[in-house]
C-alpha cells in the first residue's frame, strides 16, 4: 500500500481478507452494507472467467478476419466453454433466485455437483489452449502468444478458487501468476474520496491533441488490459488507474471525455469515486458507466442515483459495449458544443449587455440564428478625435479613450440598451435587441441625453489634466432590422443587418454639419410623443438614399 492510501485509510481497521468465504464489509456514506459470501466468492469466480471470455473474443475477431477458419473453430469452443462456466456459476450463487436459499458451500453434494458442471468446460478451455500454443505460431495474430496465455492462466486461476473455496482454504497470493491480479481487497474501504486531492485550478492537459480521451478504472490488470485494448480497436486514446486514488489524480490533471469505473474496488470504491466525480463542477459532466461483475439491481440503482451514465455488467458483451461507450461519447461531444456556444455567447455580451440580458441569450429565450426586431440604434462618434490622436502619446489617447466610453457606457446600460461595438473612436449600441423593448426609441433619446451630461463631467476631469476637451454627435434612428449571432468559424459577435443601421450611421455623420450633439430620424421622433423638447431641421440627402432624411435636433 502506498503512502497515499495509507493516509486515506488513517485511523480506519484494515481487513485483510485471508479466504473467499469471508463476510466483507463496504463503507459507504450512509453505512456498513455487508455483502454476503456468495456474493463475494462469485465476484473472485467471474474475474478470471471475464478474462477468458473477453480475451478468447478479440483473438476469434481476428482469427476471423484472417480467414483462420480451424482457429476460428478452436476459440469458438473456448469462448463458448466459458459462457458455460459463466452461466453455471451465475445459477450457482445467484441471491436472487428461491433456489439460491438452500446453497450451502459446505454442503459435499452441492460442491460435487460444481465440480461436475465445471470440469467439462474448464478442460475445453485448457486443452485447447494448450493444443494451440502448440500447433500454431505465437505470431500467426498480433498478441496470440500472450493472450493464449492469459487465458490459460485465468483457467488455472479460476480453478484453484474452487478449490479454495469448497475446502476452505486460503488462496496463497504466491500461488497465482504474479502477472496476474486478483481484487482480494476489493471490499477494503476506507477514507472518503472528498479529502483527497483538491482539484487543481489550472488541470494543465498531459495529451497534446485531446480527443476523445477514456480512463479504465479497474483494480484488475487483465480486466484494464481487455478494455484497454477494445477500446482502442474503436480509435479511442485509453488511459488506465488500478485504483480509484489514482483515478482522482488523473481526472484533476487532464480531461476525459468518459471513465469506465469498477464497483468493487481497494481504497476507495466505485461508488465513493463516483459521487466524488458527480459532486464537483469540473468533473460532473465527465460521463461515467460504470462496470462490475456484481448481478445487484440495489448496486445498478445506486450508481444511477449517484450519477452514472450507464452500467453494463461483466463480462461485458463488446458490441453493447461499444454502442453504449458511442452514446456517451456523442452526448459528451454535444454537452461541450452547448458549453462552447454558451461560452461564445458569454464573451460576446458579458461585457456590452446587463447580465440580465446575458443570462436570457444563455437560457436559450433569445434565439441567435437570426430574427427580424423592431430596434432603435444608436451611434456615438467623438468628434476631430483622429487629428488628436497625432499631437498625444499613444498611451495617453488609449487612456482618454477608455475614460470616454468607461462614461457613456452605463448611459446605455440603464436605459436597457446594448453595446454591439466599439469602432476606434466610436460607440455603436441597440435598444430593442437581443431583449425585446417596447419604449426603445423613447429609452434610446433618454441614453443620449444622460450621455450628454456624462460628456461634461468627461471634459471636467481632462480639463484638469490639461487636455483638449472632447465632443461627440449621436444620431438615432428606429426601424426593423435582422439580428443574429454573425461572422466566420474563427469569430462570432453579435451584430445587426438592415437599413435601419445604415441610416443610423448616417444621421450621426450629420451631426457635424448641423453643428449640434443629437440628432433623431423623423421614425424615431414620431415615437417620442411630448416628453422630448425637439427641433425640426431642413430635409437632407444621405448616402445610399434617393430621397431626403427628415431628421430633428434634440434640444
Amino acid at each position: 500500500m502506498n503512502d497515499k492510501e495509507n493516509h486515506s485509510l488513517e485511523n480506519k481497521s484494515e481487513v485483510r481478507p485471508t479466504s473467499p468465504k469471508q463476510i466483507y464489509y463496504q463503507k459507504t456514506d450512509q453505512d456498513l452494507t455487508p455483502r454476503s459470501p456468495r456474493s463475494t466468492i462469485r465476484h473472485e469466480l467471474r474475474t478470471p472467467l471475464n478474462a477468458i471470455i473477453g480475451y478468447s473474443e478479440m483473438l476469434l475477431e481476428d482469427a476471423q478476419e484472417l480467414g483462420k477458419e480451424n482457429l476460428v473453430s478452436d476459440l469458438q469452443k473456448i469462448q463458448t466453454a466459458g459462457h458455460v462456466m459463466h452461466n453455471v456459476i451465475n445459477d450457482f450463487f445467484e441471491t436472487s433466485k428461491p433456489s439460491a436459499k438452500s446453497i450451502n458451500l459446505k454442503d459435499e453434494k452441492m460442491g460435487n455437483k460444481l465440480q461436475y458442471d465445471l470440469r467439462i468446460p474448464l478442460n475445453t478451455v485448457i486443452g485447447y489452449c494448450e493444443m494451440l500454443q502448440e500447433e500454431y505460431d505465437s505470431n500467426i495474430i498480433e498478441n496470440f502468444g500472450r493472450d493464449l496465455k492469459k487465458i490459460l492462466t485465468s483457467a488455472e486461476i479460476f480453478l484453484t478458487h474452487i478449490n479454495a473455496m469448497l475446502t476452505n482454504t486460503p488462496v496463497e497470493a504466491d500461488n497465482i501468476d504474479s502477472r496476474i491480479e486478483t481484487s482480494y481487497g476489493f471490499a477494503r474501504i476506507g477514507g472518503d474520496a472528498n479529502d483527497i486531492y483538491p482539484i487543481s485550478e489550472d488541470r494543465p492537459s498531459l495529451i497534446a491533441n485531446h480527443e476523445r480521451s477514456v480512463l479504465v478504472v479497474d483494480d484488475n490488470r487483465m480486466n484494464r488490459d481487455l478494455l484497454s485494448r477494445y477500446l482502442k480497436r474503436q480509435g479511442l486514446d485509453v488511459i488506465t488507474a488500478e485504483n480509484g486514488i489514482q483515478a482522482l489524480e488523473m481526472v484533476n490533471y487532464q480531461p476525459f471525455d468518459l471513465v469506465l469505473l469498477d464497483i468493487l474496488m481497494p481504497g476507495i470504491n466505485g461508488y465513493q469515486v463516483l459521487k466524488r466525480l458527480k459532486s464537483e463542477k469540473a468533473w460532473r459532466d465527465i460521463p461515467v458507466i460504470m462496470i462490475s461483475a456484481l448481478k445487484d439491481m440495489e448496486g445498478v440503482v445506486k450508481c444511477i442515483e449517484i450519477g452514472a451514465d450507464d452500467y453494463l455488467p461483466k463480462p461485458f458483451n463488446p458490441v453493447v459495449l461499444k454502442a453504449r461507450i458511442s452514446n456517451c461519447l456523442e452526448r459528451k461531444r454535444l454537452s461541450d458544443l452547448e458549453k462552447e456556444h454558451k461560452k461564445i455567447i458569454n464573451e460576446t455580451f458579458g461585457k456590452y449587455v446587463s447580465h440580465e440580458v446575458r443570462d436570457e441569450v444563455l437560457s436559450g429565450r433569445i434565439p441567435l440564428d437570426g430574427e427580424k426586431k423592431d430596434v432603435t440604434v444608436l451611434f456615438a462618434d467623438l468628434r476631430d478625435f483622429t487629428p488628436l490622436t497625432e499631437s498625444i502619446p499613444p498611451k495617453e489617447m488609449v487612456r482618454i479613450l477608455n475614460c470616454y466610453f468607461t462614461e457613456m457606457a452605463p448611459a446605455i446600460r440603464s436605459r436597457h440598451g446594448s453595446i454591439l461595438q466599439y469602432l476606434g473612436d466610436e460607440i455603436y449600441a441597440v435598444f430593442g435587441a437581443p431583449m425585446p423593448l417596447s419604449d426603445h426609441p423613447r429609452q434610446a433619446v433618454g441614453a443620449a441625453l444622460d450621455m450628454r451630461q456624462r460628456l461634461i463631467k468627461v471634459n471636467k476631469l481632462l480639463e484638469r489634466q490639461g487636455h483638449v476637451l472632447l465632443s461627440h454627435g449621436i444620431g438615432i434612428h428606429s426601424g426593423s432590422v435582422v439580428a443574429a449571432n454573425i461572422g466566420g468559424s474563427d469569430r462570432f459577435s453579435y451584430g445587426l443587418v438592415g437599413d435601419t443601421v445604415n441610416l443610423a450611421s448616417r444621421i450621426q455623420g450629420l451631426t457635424k454639419r448641423f453643428n449640434t450633439d443629437i440628432l433623431v430620424s423623423a421614425q424615431s421622433r414620431a415615437r417620442l410623443a411630448d416628453e422630448f423638447a425637439v427641433e425640426e431641421l431642413p430635409s437632407t440627402f444621405v448616402k445610399g438614399k434617393n430621397s431626403p432624411a427628415e431628421i430633428y435636433k434634440v434640444l
